[in-house]
């Protein structure tokens, strides 16, 4: 979610138009393209072709890419929770992106109120929990030999790890701009407010860029997603 942080960036570089969803637009930047590759083959051949390993290594990149595809669908339905309290708020969400770092709802300005402050943003991470739930279910029901069962879990843990680090209390993810309004809603100070988020982001940015780096010393790539992160952060 943001208020055109990363607007500039969309339109300088070459985005691609899905279409709408509830009237507000949905775009794909090129750099989604980066990262959709790498979560195949990491979703592919790290995950699902140790669980189901009867699967060719061609088998396995393929489930890879439906579990990123779908990853890609829940992130817009992140995005798309954020715009739709910000239009109830009565601000207007200009475009919907998705790029190398996740997903971005260009929104046309600032809430005016904590209270939907607050609202806009805990509703992406509440979708995405919501989501992590809803693929708890297939995951149940299946037969855990059944690929589509190891997908499912893939996507629920997924969501639920989306959720989870997005309420980290660091600006600009959206447990920042949570405790940004609880702050800007106890002291009345939006600057303030503002600054604190800020520095709480940028401390919990550089201890994931940190974890990262000890993961990769380690020779876990596991560590390069942290660093990413962290790098965003």
């Amino acid at each position: 979610m943001g208020c055109g942080s990363f607007a500039t960036l969309a339109e300088e570089a070459m985005s691609v138009r899905l279409g709408r969803v509830f009237g507000i637009p949905v775009e794909i930047h090129a750099t989604w393209i980066i990262i959709f590759a790498l979560l195949t083959y990491s979703i592919g051949l790290g995950f699902i072709a140790r669980v189901q390993n009867d699967l060719t290594t061609e088998q396995a990149v393929g489930y890879g890419a439906i579990a990123a595809l779908a990853l890609f669908i829940c992130l817009m339905a992140h995005e798309l929770a954020h715009a739709l309290v910000a239009r109830k708020c009565g601000i207007r969400t200009g475009v919907i992106t998705l790029f190398l770092f996740g997903g971005q709802a260009q929104l046309s300005r600032e809430p005016d109120e904590w209270s939907h402050e607050l609202a806009i943003a805990i509703a992406g991470p509440a979708s995405s929990i919501l989501l992590a739930l809803v693929f708890v279910i297939p995951y149940t029901l299946l037969p855990r030999e059944s690929i589509w069962c190891t997908v499912a879990f893939y996507l629920a843990f997924a969501n639920a790890l989306l959720g989870a680090v997005n309420l980290l209390p660091g600006y600009p993810l959206d447990g920042g701009r949570v405790l940004r309004a609880i702050l800007w809603g106890i002291s009345r100070r939006r600057m303030l407010a503002t600054r604190v988020a800020t520095i709480a982001g940028e401390l919990i940015g550089l201890a994931t860029v940190g974890y990262g780096l000890l993961q990769l010393i380690h020779k876990d790539t596991g560590g390069i997603w942290l660093v990413m992160i962290g790098w965003y952060v």
